[in-house]
Formats: C-alpha cells, sequence, structure tokens
C-alpha cells in the first residue's frame, strides 16, 4: 500500500490552487506477502503509514489453513522477514488495542488486547470455536518505526493462551518511504505513480478539465497563471493514476482527508466538500454554490462498479474514511484511472488562501 499526503491551496478573485505537498510530509506506503506459512491471502492496512506516527490502525486480513481452536495471536515487528527478530526502533505496541473484535477467529467476543513493545498481540483463554473463512484482526494505537525503510510483521497463530504453541505462521513486509513514487520487491510488486492531467483535457465522459489548470505529479493549481476566475462556475483539475502488480488480487486507491467537512479552509472560512458520498455520488448544482468534491474514471469499482460513471456529472465529498477511486481486481501492468477535484465559489465566498490536505493510499493483494 502507498500513501501521497497532499496539501490543497485555493485563493479567490486572486489565485485559486490545489497543490500536493512533498518531502517529509508525503509518505507511500505498501504491504507484500514475503513468503506464505500456512498462513495465506494475507494484507496489512496502516491508517497513517508515516514514519513515527503515534496511535495507527492496523488491519490484518488472511486466511488459515488449519482448524484448530485458536486462544492466541501475534504480529511480531521485525528488521528481518526470518531469524532473530530485532524490533526496529520506534516501533511499539505497549499501547495497542483492539479496534473491534477480530471476525473469523473463532469465538466472535471476549477476545482482548495483550499489549508488548514488539508485537500486537491478543488472548481468549476460553476459545471454543475453530477459525472459519477469511480473518481480520484490528489493532489501534500502534506507534509506527521512526525510520524509512522495509520491515516484517511475522504472524502466528497459537492453541494455548500462552503462546507456546504455534498452529499457522506467515510474514507480510510493508515499507514506509517519503517521496513523489515508492516500489518495493519482496517477489510480489506494486509500482504506483501520479501525473497531472493537462488544461483542457478530456478525463471522464465529455468533462474536460479546466483551461486554467496547471497540474502535474506534485502539484495543482486552480487558476495560477491564467486569472481571475469567476464565480458560480465549475473548475476541474486532476491527475492520472498509473498502478502496476503482479498481485493475484489486484489493487485498489483510496483518497480520504484528514479534516472531513470541511478539507479547504481559508481560516474561519470553508468551502464545503459535497455532499454526495463514495457510495452513492450526486450531481453538483449550478448557480450559486461553494463546493469542493471529487470524482473518478474508473467503471469497474467494487460493490457498484460503475457508480461514478452512469453519468459524467457525479461527484462525493471527502470523507477521513478511504474511499476507493480505482479498483482492479487481477494482476494490471500500467492501468491508469483519472482522479479529478470540481471547485465552485460564490461572489460573497471568503477571500483569501484555502489550504487542505488529501491522502491517497494504494495496496495490493497477492
Amino acid at each position: 500500500m502507498r500513501n501521497r499526503r497532499h496539501t490543497f491551496t485555493a485563493r479567490l478573485h486572486a489565485v485559486i490552487a490545489l497543490f500536493f505537498a512533498v518531502g517529509a510530509s508525503k509518505v507511500l506506503w505498501m504491504a507484500t506477502i514475503a513468503y506464505a506459512g500456512s498462513l495465506s491471502s494475507a494484507t496489512i492496512l496502516l491508517s497513517d503509514p508515516r514514519p513515527a506516527q503515534n496511535g495507527t490502525t492496523y488491519t490484518f486480513n488472511f486466511s488459515v489453513a488449519s482448524t484448530t481452536v485458536l486462544k492466541a495471536f501475534r504480529a511480531q515487528m521485525c528488521t528481518t522477514p526470518s531469524g532473530s527478530c530485532t524490533t526496529p526502533a520506534g516501533f511499539s505496541g505497549s499501547f495497542a488495542l483492539l479496534a473491534s473484535q477480530p471476525t473469523g477467529f473463532g469465538d466472535g467476543s471476549g477476545w482482548v488486547s495483550d499489549p508488548v513493545t514488539g508485537s500486537l498481540q491478543m488472548v481468549k483463554a476460553g476459545n471454543v470455536a475453530a477459525p472459519s473463512g477469511s480473518q481480520q484482526i484490528i489493532f489501534s494505537n500502534v506507534t509506527n518505526p521512526a525510520s524509512e525503510g522495509t520491515y516484517y510483521m511475522r504472524l502466528t497463530s497459537y492453541s494455548d493462551a500462552t503462546y507456546a504453541t504455534d498452529v499457522d505462521n506467515g510474514t507480510v513486509a510493508l515499507t514506509i518511504v517519503s517521496g513523489i513514487t515508492v516500489s518495493a520487491t519482496v517477489d510480489p510488486t506494486l509500482n504506483f505513480s501520479v501525473s497531472g492531467i493537462p488544461a483542457s483535457t478530456v478525463y471522464k465522459g465529455a468533462l474536460n478539465t479546466s483551461d486554467r489548470c496547471v497540474d502535474s505529479a506534485t502539484s495543482i493549481s486552480f487558476g495560477t497563471p491564467l486569472l481571475p476566475l469567476s464565480p458560480d462556475t465549475n473548475y476541474d483539475c486532476g491527475q492520472t493514476l498509473t498502478t502496476s502488480t503482479n498481485g493475484n488480487g489486484g489493487y485498489q486507491v483510496t483518497v480520504n482527508t484528514i479534516d472531513p467537512g470541511n478539507t479547504l479552509k481559508n481560516g474561519p472560512s470553508s468551502l464545503p466538500d459535497w455532499t454526495g458520498t463514495n457510495a452513492s455520488p450526486t450531481a453538483t448544482p449550478g448557480g450559486t454554490a461553494e463546493i469542493f468534491a471529487y470524482t473518478t474514471s474508473d467503471s469497474s469499482l467494487s460493490g457498484s462498479a460503475n457508480r461514478f460513471s452512469t453519468s459524467d456529472n457525479l461527484f462525493a465529498g471527502l470523507s477521513n474514511t478511504p474511499a476507493e477511486v480505482a479498483y482492479h481486481t487481477t494482476t494490471v501492468a500500467n492501468d491508469t484511472v483519472n482522479v479529478a477535484y470540481r471547485l465552485r465559489f460564490t461572489f460573497l465566498s471568503a477571500a483569501g488562501t484555502y489550504t487542505g490536505k488529501v491522502i491517497y493510499t494504494c495496496t495490493a493483494t497477492f
């Protein structure tokens, strides 16, 4: 999985710009299987995969081969995939919590977190049900490793509550890096990159990017240097997401904001995020309206595959929950999807610079 942190900037009547942050604030992350034991189809998702971040949520999904009743689970963070385990500097599971009861892991209640510094653990001494189907375990309040690099989570299930008798084993590898693009290869591969859509370009159906756009891999500008902008007018600018992976389960790209409802702010003023949702995108209004919204050209999303493409003018508002904008179910090379952002303001919109932050996350399933 990879993340890109973006900063949006807009100046009404003078300059309205959308900037994507670079440097240390832009972190890309991905998870792959380093090698398989009896755990299979394993993936891991971090809610905020930047180095040294506190309060991160780690979500594990996998299948187990055995039907043995399990009473404990450990995900140990190491600097190597095998041999003696060295905990990466800065990583801590000492205050980790179970964000929810695990699914598919036997009894669906009564599991408790068993925090230690170098591992994420849970136990239920009284479990009597065997695992079935796909498993999901979610830990919150985890502290990420302090430095960039590739790390390994060694996953082990146990038939006892003292971590003495292991049953299923597997390892997933994750890479935390600052930069524009990142790729990690531990046999599986995932490559994700972003490029700007030129001004006045068809990006979805009959929709064009604005002639005011100046878009690149790291910056989108709604206006500069072509000013002024006009109120009650739609301005669309966007980027092309390109993904390649040899994961048998394909890939998914999501987008989210850290300030839902008011992604673009100018002091006490804001341009409100559109009320359409990712699950049910809606047409943006004409006339007098203040909105900030996004859309995708992908017509093969998971769930309702063409929910953004049954009509060109279907948009959603950003949320702090990652929402899907690109999806593919098999291995793929250079799969491209356009994601565009729509800005509309009124004559009464407060002048000034509007800023906000958005995150892209790319994950692959192997």
